[in-house]
């Protein structure tokens, strides 16, 4: 295998640090690895929402909040793991990306605060093998967990006392083997925090707190998904994609579930007019 450097990816979370890989060819600075696959996706205006919703799940959900737990991180893929996680946890944020979620980004995590992170692609067939875009992002995902594997093995890498960093067994800056270590920090991770549309930033956000919602007024009222089903005269198969983040609701499918939970959903703040403005607008 090519040597490679291992740098951080993203640190700013209070929770999790990202670590990514970068090739190096002939001395020659490549892009690193997670940084191709966010150039790629969020460029095509067919994946660009997808890859910041990933973008997110990453920085935010597991850098921030919950660090690297079992529920996002149970989509294994042999000696590496793959993101996002199959939708059976009751987190939101992982309800909301439901299970049809087209891309997939290799990983490995290391412990809950210690995550490196690959390159990903476009999961179009069964398995991850048998995807175009992903086989040979596959294969080199296993080499890499079995390189770094082995550097932790033999202590060339460890963690840190604080327990958020990965050290050189000399505490330089470097490794002269196959394995490499740099502090560089990623442009695109800079780029992408500031680009995040702000409607998608809403509409993650008002998504999963609707779900969460229904979910919350069906087991306070002792409601299946198949009762729901048949009250509101769907397939079941239906019903579930509406509550594992499949779904974009309209205000008519809102409407539906608010009169049968018998409670509100969503609240739009009412405006106070004016005698005088009311007379205006009604002309």
């Amino acid at each position: 295998m090519n040597i490679f450097a291992l740098e951080i990816w993203y640190d700013e979370g209070s929770i999790c640090t990202f670590y990514t890989v970068r090739f190096l060819d002939d001395d020659r600075e490549l892009e690193s690895e997670t940084d191709r696959f966010f150039e790629t996706y969020i460029q095509r205006d067919k994946y660009r929402e997808e890859g910041y919703i990933l973008f997110r799940l990453l920085t935010e959900s597991i850098g921030n909040k919950y660090g690297a737990t079992d529920d996002f991180f149970n989509r294994y893929e042999n000696k590496a793991l793959s993101l996002p996680p199959k939708p059976y946890s009751n987190v939101e944020e992982i309800i909301d990306i439901g299970i049809n979620f087209p891309l997939r980004l290799f990983c490995y995590r290391i412990s809950k605060h210690i995550v490196i992170l690959f390159n990903g692609g476009i999961k179009e067939s069964k398995t991850v093998q048998e995807s175009k875009s992903l086989s040979m992002k596959f294969y080199v995902a296993q080499q890499l967990v079995r390189k770094i594997q082995e550097a932790m093995y033999d202590n060339v890498v460890f963690i840190s006392e604080n327990e958020r960093y990965l050290i050189n067994y000399d505490y330089s800056t470097e490794i002269k083997t196959t394995l490499s270590y740099s502090f560089m920090k990623s442009k695109t991770v800079e780029r992408l925090l500031e680009n995040t549309p702000d409607d998608l930033k809403i509409f993650v956000d008002l998504y999963a707190d609707l779900i969460v919602r229904i979910n919350y007024l069906m087991e306070k009222k002792g409601y299946s998904q198949k009762y729901l089903s048949e009250k509101l005269q769907k397939r079941p198969s239906e019903i579930h994609k509406w509550l594992s983040g499949n779904h974009n609701f309209t205000l008519k499918s809102i409407a539906k579930l608010e009169a049968e939970l018998g409670e509100k959903l969503l609240e739009v703040p009412k405006t106070n007019i004016s005698l005088e403005h009311e007379k205006n607008y009604n002309r």
